[in-house]
């Protein structure tokens, strides 16, 4: 006699085989776990599973190993489980910068918001302390540099003018360049003007960003300083 084995936990078909004889009786021996019942016929996404206490087979529907997410929490989950309920869950992964709302994945405009804005002023950073081109040379302009020049202008400012021999590197060139106080205030507030128009159009495209609702209107927008 052919016999059947299920799972002792989940119940489900693992396997068939022949039943042993008992030596005595000469009777079928059916073990723990295993019936005489011919289980269900394969079904794409179920397994099936014997009800001992019905002693009939049954489709459970199979998706271990499968990711949900909530729709309460959008947290994720592997389904390890059979006959798994995905009345509150969703199938769908998020794409990037997107919440769970109301049962689906919106897109997270705070949070891209937050990076844009974020992006912006490392824009502005990298604007204001990269080299600057005066009058055919270029200078390196870290933050160090131009703290130099102002200490410099407001300590030579009061005598009127620079210690002899004064001269700053051209970084591409290697040339020492002369300056004189005129030319080194006309640098300084040069850069100090790039400084500022970059300042006042990060705070401009900020407010932009800030008075957008949804995806579609920040993609619009675009992050640019020069």
């Amino acid at each position: 006699m052919q016999i059947y084995n299920y799972d002792k936990k989940t119940k489900e078909f693992i396997s068939e085989e022949v039943a042993e004889l008992d030596p005595i009786g000469g009777k079928s021996l059916i073990p723990a776990n295993a019936t005489a019942i011919k289980p269900l016929s394969k079904k794409d996404g179920f397994v099936s599973c014997f009800d001992e206490k019905k002693q009939i087979w049954e489709y459970k529907k199979d998706l271990r190993g499968k990711e949900f997410w909530s729709k309460e929490t959008g947290l994720k989950i592997v389904v390890n489980t059979l006959d798994f309920d995905t009345k509150n869950y969703i199938a769908t992964p998020p794409k990037e910068n997107q919440i769970m709302q109301n049962g689906k994945w919106v897109d997270d405009i705070k949070m891209l918001k937050k990076e844009m804005i974020t992006l912006i002023h490392q824009k502005k950073d990298e604007l204001n302390f990269s080299n600057y081109e005066f009058e055919n040379h270029t200078y390196r302009m870290g933050a160090d540099v131009q703290a130099d020049l102002l200490a410099t202008i407001t300590i030579f400012g009061a005598v009127g003018k620079l210690p002899a021999g004064y001269t700053i590197k051209d970084i591409k060139t290697n040339e020492y360049v002369a300056f004189d106080l005129p030319k080194l205030v006309k640098l300084s507030a040069q850069v100090a003007t790039r400084k500022a128009e970059a300042i006042f159009k990060t705070q401009k495209l900020e407010d932009a960003i800030n008075k957008c609702t949804t995806k579609a209107q920040l993609d619009k927008i675009e992050l640019k300083l020069v």
